[in-house]
């Protein structure tokens, strides 16, 4: 599997190959000179994965051990997906299916056996493991899937404060919720909404 884009993982920082990247594909414009640009009017390409491949570098399991050769085993093949400036994109798929890795994948979040390729554009810009890494929390959020991690009746700040017995339970609760917003870059109006 040849690297290319700005996640390959064989070099720091290859160069895209011929014929891939957001000039290759005729239903992809640019937003200014970098990145995709939307169809839709108004909105541009706020995140776009264009050709992710990742594979896992294992032993073959039908071979004896002392025998085993390595293999790279596919899970996510030349997936290209866009998402823009106020719109929902749904990632359905059963378990297994390679979701939560396509997830660590837009956090630069890799395994040390895993083989990625492919380009990740974040408002515009070219992206790589380091910016993807900064990005964390500040630019892009992950929420993990599941109905008891976020009550949609409840107050965000409610929620991540939790249950106090006592008044100096809840002010330390409450100063530490507020720290974790400020790590987090979230600002106070954060803590009364609604997920």
């Amino acid at each position: 599997m040849p690297g290319t884009g700005a996640l390959a993982r064989e070099a720091a920082s290859p160069a895209p190959a011929a014929g891939h990247g957001p000039h290759a594909d005729a239903e992809l414009h640019h937003h200014h000179s970098h990145g995709p640009r939307s169809q839709h009017p108004g909105q541009h390409h706020l995140l776009t994965c264009e050709h992710l491949s990742v594979a896992f570098e294992m032993y073959d399991s039908s071979a004896p051990f002392f025998a085993a050769q390595r293999r790279l085993v596919p899970v996510i093949e030349d997936l290209s997906l866009s998402v823009h400036e106020g719109e929902l994109l749904a990632v359905v798929g059963a378990s297994g299916s390679g979701k939560t890795l396509l997830a660590d994948c837009i956090f630069g979040l890799f395994e040390p056996n895993a083989s990625v390729h492919g380009t990740i554009w974040f408002d515009g810009r070219e992206q790589d493991a380091a910016s993807l890494a900064s990005l964390r929390g500040r630019g892009i959020s992950l929420v993990p899937q599941s109905v008891t991690h976020l009550d949609p009746l409840m107050r965000v700040g409610q929620q991540v404060e939790g249950w106090a017995a006592t008044a100096a339970e809840r002010a330390a609760r409450s100063q530490r919720r507020r720290e974790l917003f400020e790590r987090y870059g979230l600002g106070e109006e954060v803590a009364r909404m609604y997920p």
